[in-house]
């Protein structure tokens, strides 16, 4: 009985074994260039996580060397300094170097620190696990009791704790960290002012979140278009070549540049003199 098939007959008539034929050279050349090609592109990718993870790097140590609502609000006088609590501190620290920005807009300002603080701390409602007060019931109920899924974050400031000195990593797992006792985080507060102060200047707008989605599914993380900025905080993902979470991404796309070459915060331009700023990187 004849069923098909590519078998030899062996000794008696009996089917033995599969009759190979060699592959043809044409195949074999586009087997092979497909292999170059699989190569090629993971390297591309590696280049490419390892470019955006030192981007990220340099935009952490920026921000934690500037005052970002004073580098925001005052661009004319602004000099290099640590994030300052106000208006009385940052006339104290002798940065009024312009004389046309005098006492009453600096007290006019102290409503920015207000709400930077303000949105820092719903922030922190999200990431430490608490839930966020502010949103509806139903989301309250999904984010009680949860922060960052485990080893996606620091869950004192936010940042992957390969990149953040309160973590130290187990000897015998390298996707696995340890709090060091008495150490602190190489950020602290970084990322939350930076989308605090966006959150609370409007700047945090739908297209910055389309992108964060954008990102976070090129990762291989399946996310909705109309995920609440919560969750989206809290994902976690691989992306730059370390476990990452949401807030993460939203942090990286604040840095940008405009159509006419001008760095950009959230689409806002950046209008420091960069003589007198120390540069990101």
């Amino acid at each position: 009985m004849d069923l098909g098939g590519d078998i030899a007959p062996g000794p008696g008539g009996s089917s033995l074994a599969p009759r190979t034929q060699p592959p043809s050279p044409a195949a074999a050349v586009a087997a092979m260039a497909d292999m170059a090609w699989g190569v090629g592109e993971a390297a591309e990718q590696s280049r490419d996580a390892e470019r955006d993870k030192e981007r990220f790097k340099a935009m952490l140590r920026f921000w934690k060397k500037h005052c970002l609502v004073c580098f925001m609000t005052y661009p004319a006088s602004y000099q290099t300094h640590w994030y300052c609590s106000g208006a009385k501190a940052h006339a104290v620290a002798g940065q009024l170097v312009d004389p046309t920005e005098t006492w009453e807009p600096m007290i006019d300002a102290a409503g920015v620190w207000d709400t930077v603080r303000a949105k820092v701390k719903e922030i922190y409602t999200i990431v430490r696990g608490k839930g966020w007060q502010h949103h509806t019931r139903e989301t309250q109920g999904r984010l009680a009791a949860r922060g960052f899924a485990r080893f996606s974050g620091c869950h004192y400031c936010g940042v992957p704790q390969g990149l953040c000195g309160r973590w130290r990593a187990q000897a015998d797992d390298g996707g696995s960290y340890d709090v060091v006792p008495h150490l602190t985080c190489s950020y602290p507060d970084v990322m939350a002012r930076c989308l605090g102060y966006a959150l609370g200047a409007g700047l945090l707008a739908d297209k910055v979140r389309a992108e964060a989605v954008r990102i976070i599914r090129q990762c291989g993380v399946w996310v909705a278009d109309d995920i609440p900025l919560p969750e989206l905080m809290l994902l976690r993902v691989r992306w730059a070549g370390v476990e990452a979470n949401g807030l993460c991404i939203l942090f990286f796309l604040s840095h940008g540049i405009g159509p006419d070459g001008t760095q950009t915060f959230y689409g806002v331009p950046v209008r420091v003199d960069p003589l007198r700023v120390q540069p990101l990187g």
